[in-house]
């Protein structure tokens, strides 16, 4: 391979093994000239005809190998189930389109593969055509193509895939044109996961089943305030338990490192360490409210700013509706506690990790081990659960640190209690939101200032080394990292106003301010990032104006979504299937939420049995308008899992700190919703044609908004705090 220019792959389709892989150029849909240096192996074909398709995303539980594997199976004209899947290793050309570095997130898996994966998949059918057509000596147009068979269809003559892979790596790559929709014999079917037998087999590598020769365990011991520095360390009483073979330093937390997971756990219960000071030192969060509704008398950022809506506010004689929300801090809690497996050797580093970042991880390792990039191997695994976790990389920097000092290869895995304690949390939030009703009573102004901690200044600074390449010295990177940084402080953090700058309301006076406080809490991305908070807070607080004009909720969205039929469509099939309005029932609530995120538009109504101020809720129907939908049984299954686990959060969930430090610490005080907590959920996917838009993260949204708008249909108590309590009336 090394005869070749990069420039020169894309016009060649490389036997390696006996198989073909077919390489072609993959190039962001932001960019509007293709870059041909952007070349990526996407697709194997086995000498047995057996098709591999890489993939280059993390699967995490949302589908993404079925989804990935679709597109390239339905254009290549393959058999389901001779498909098999494999992660990419990390590597630039496998960068994502819009991120431009390899990673997970943002519901954007399948809309950044859509056209490039059916074309490769096309592609490879092509040269599969051309290479039989030369061998019958006919002409190409005489050929077609069977599931894993080339066919000329007037002999009637076949060859398998597998019989043709040798002459079609041999071929210039051709122009092809994408299948007729109308031809689809995959894409829109619900095709049985490759990785399920794995899965129920107990097969299926993930992070936490990663064994290597020699290799030794290790757990952490982080500061419990956030940024404390450790002063003094006593490990001496660790160190004389059977199997604990180190304890040390590594900067920010202590390693403990011994032969099996259980005696490394149970060395750290014993390790003394005594810390000081912190960013979050002294920060109560009970305190949050007072401080940031002081916060939230200054102007902030503006996100958005149309009409004049300050002036329509300060009109005494339209009615106005004023109200204040508040969300606390939230963990992702993963299935999986954090870890990753490391094993630093001089010339070579390798990673065997579940996460969302490979490129960060790759960079990350090369910076501490002195390494070049391409010296430091990234083994992707299943992850059990990220929700945005997983795209930071901490305990990757831990396991090579500890790794690199023991010598060995060692398996870094944090308890739950770490876990909890030491998240890169949802960001806790305060909303000031205001609005003017006409004299006609309908919505003249909207005003929306939110407070909350930034999200992306300090991953922009955690990102960019691996954006810029690689000559370049780390404190420049570094350097570099911080100023952009600085740059995006310098307006409204577009993670924080997610939800709330693009409000699809027709509105003619439209104000949204995003202000930065910070308490010293670290906050990360977590399950639909702003859209969960701005979710609940838009959506809960166009029911009341719904409710302050004496409308019905459906009826004032219907009105004010009047340009939008993307959401005229959810709003009506929503409106259908759960047989909006019903006669009110006693002790019965239902309440509707109408949200766009990541391009798909989610529609929800939940109902709610009450009994005094013990309630739950039973029934959840969902409509989804997502594009195309790839996979409906996948889809279905993310809006399910994207509801509960926004119950969590709505009805359990809620970081309390307290001196700087995480109160909770594991499931007994930081609950997550349960089977018995599931109600009775209904998905409906709206029907389209347009290409597919995300769905991972967009069944979050709406549902604290549906919830807290079916107690106050049920109760009269408006809830405005999260996790709702009935005792207290907002």
């Amino acid at each position: 391979m090394s005869g070749f220019t990069r420039r020169e792959f894309i016009k060649t389709a490389v036997v390696t093994t006996g198989a073909l892989w077919l390489e072609v150029s993959y190039s962001s849909a932001d960019d509007p000239v293709p870059n041909p240096d952007q070349i990526n192996p996407w697709v194997r074909i086995d000498p047995d005809g057996g098709v591999v398709v890489r993939i280059d995303k993390s699967e995490m539980g949302q589908g993404v190998v079925v989804g990935l594997a679709t597109l390239v199976a339905e254009e290549l004209d393959v058999e389901w189930e001779r498909i098999r899947t494999e992660f990419a290793p990390a590597a630039p050309v496998y960068k994502h389109t819009r991120y431009r570095i390899q990673a997970t997130g943002g519901s954007t898996s399948i809309t950044s593969s859509w056209d490039n994966l059916r074309r490769m998949g096309a592609t490879a059918r092509a040269l599969l055509m051309t290479a039989a057509a030369r061998r019958w000596n006919v002409a190409l147009d005489e050929c077609a193509t069977q599931p894993g068979f080339v066919t000329h269809t007037s002999s009637g003559r076949r060859l398998a895939y597998g019989e043709l892979v040798a002459d079609a790596g041999r071929l210039p790559v051709p122009e092809v044109k994408l299948k007729d929709p109308a031809r689809y014999q995959l894409i829109g079917k619900s095709l049985a996961r490759p990785d399920t037998v794995a899965k129920v087999r107990g097969t299926a590598i993930y992070g936490i089943d990663v064994r290597r020769p020699g290799m030794k365990y290790a757990t952490v011991i982080h500061a419990p305030v956030f940024g404390a520095t450790l002063l003094n360390l006593h490990a001496e009483a660790a160190l004389a338990m059977p199997g604990v073979r180190q304890v040390f330093d590594i900067g920010g937390a202590v390693a403990v490192v011994a032969d099996n997971f259980w005696q490394a756990r149970r060395g750290a219960e014993v390790v003394q360490c005594e810390w000081q000071g912190g960013a979050s030192v002294g920060f109560n969060s009970e305190d949050l409210s007072t401080r940031w509704a002081a916060v939230a008398a200054q102007e902030g950022d503006v996100a958005r700013d149309e009409g004049k809506a300050m002036a329509v506010l300060e009109r005494h004689a339209i009615k106005h509706i004023d109200a204040v929300y508040t969300l606390p801090y939230e963990a992702h809690v993963t299935m999986e506690p954090m870890n990753c497996t490391a094993d630093v050797r001089a010339t070579r580093c390798d990673i065997w990790v579940p996460t969302q970042a490979q490129s960060l991880s790759q960079t990350l390792a090369a910076q501490i081990c002195g390494l070049a990039r391409e010296q430091v191997f990234v083994h992707t695994t299943y992850l059990g659960g990220g929700f945005g976790r997983r795209s930071e990389v901490d305990v990757v920097g831990e396991a090579v640190t500890i790794s690199q000092r023991v010598g060995a290869p060692v398996q870094v895995l944090w308890t739950r209690e770490e876990d909890i304690q030491h998240d890169f949390y949802r960001p806790a939030s305060h909303h000031v939101l205001r609005a003017a009703l006409n004299t006609e009573g309908m919505v003249e102004a909207w005003f929306h200032r939110l407070v909350c901690p930034p999200i992306l200044h300090r991953v922009i600074a955690a990102s960019t080394p691996a954006l810029l390449p690689e000559w370049l010295p780390d404190s420049w990177q570094s350097a570099l990292g911080w100023m952009g940084g600085r740059v995006m402080a310098m307006r409204a953090d577009p993670t924080a106003v997610a939800g709330a700058k693009d409000l699809p309301y027709d509105i003619p006076n439209i104000l949204v301010e995003h202000l930065d406080d910070d308490p010293g809490v670290p906050v990360g991305m977590w399950r639909s990032v702003g859209n969960s908070h701005n979710g609940f807070v838009v959506e809960s607080f166009v029911d009341e104006i719904a409710h302050a004009q004496g409308r019905d909720p459906a009826q004032l969205r219907r009105i004010l979504l009047h340009k939008q039929p993307r959401h005229l469509r959810v709003l009506d099939l929503l409106v259908e299937k759960a047989a909006w309005p019903q006669l009110r029932r006693p002790g019965i609530g239902r309440g509707m939420a109408v949200h766009e995120a990541f391009g798909s538009v989610v529609g929800q109504v939940a109902e709610v049995a009450v009994d005094g101020n013990n309630w739950r809720v039973t029934r959840v129907v969902c409509v989804i308008e997502c594009g195309r939908a790839i996979n409906p049984d996948n889809v279905v299954a993310q809006m399910e899992g994207g509801i509960l686990f926004g119950l969590t959060a709505a009805t359990k969930g809620g970081i309390r700190v307290r001196d700087g430090r995480v109160e909770q610490s594991n499931f007994h005080d930081y609950p997550i919703a349960r089977l018995t907590d599931m109600p009775t959920i209904e998905v409906h996917i709206v029907a389209s044609d347009d290409a597919p838009t995300g769905v991972g993260e967009t069944g979050v949204p709406p549902i604290a908004a549906a919830v807290a708008n079916a107690l106050f249909d049920a109760t009269r108590k408006r809830l405005r705090k999260l996790p709702f309590d009935l005792k207290h009336e907002a």
